[in-house]
């Protein structure tokens, strides 16, 4: 009987696991991204690039630029979707390597704003509900690489793009 309960709990965990990674993804084509984020309610605009000028490589170069980030190729698109309380942008490259760069600078940065944060309460900058609420604000923030794809918006953002 307990060999059959070990079985049964982990076959519960890889498929919570499963559902978990699966609903974490956005799409691979940033024309569905932006029909999904229409579909659920939200105002979405796709930047590309076109013959007279590269806009979605321009956006991703500034943003590479602001994180700290060298891009090894391209931008292909940028996809934004917001409702009025919930947003998300989608950066399509061109290969792999840039989204993960743009994700690991991303949690690099998530982290130091944690660490900023509970400097600022022990230093009594802010209060204690201050700083439990920040860290409910940034619990919200979803961010992530799917694919040559890297995405941050809201929970509810990112999910309305899937």
């Amino acid at each position: 009987m307990k060999k059959n309960v070990g079985k049964i709990i982990a076959v519960i965990l890889v498929v919570a696991l499963l559902t978990t990674v699966l609903a974490a993804c956005v799409p691979s084509d940033f024309s569905k991204a932006k029909e999904n984020l229409e579909k659920n309610g939200y105002v979405a605009t796709v930047v590309e690039n076109g013959s007279i000028a590269n806009a979605a490589n321009a956006a991703a170069v500034l943003a590479a630029t602001a994180f700290g980030v060298t891009l090894t190729g391209k931008c292909d698109a940028v996809v934004t979707g917001t409702n009025g309380d919930n947003g998300v942008t989608i950066y399509y490259f061109d290969n792999t390597t840039d989204a993960k760069a743009f994700n690991k600078v991303y949690k690099e940065k998530t982290k130091a704003a944690k660490e900023e944060l509970k400097k600022a309460k022990d230093n009594g900058n802010i209060t204690e509900e201050e700083y439990k609420e920040s860290l409910e604000d940034m619990k919200n923030i979803k961010f992530g690489v799917s694919g040559k794809a890297f995405y941050f918006g809201t929970k509810e953002a990112v999910k309305a793009c899937n």
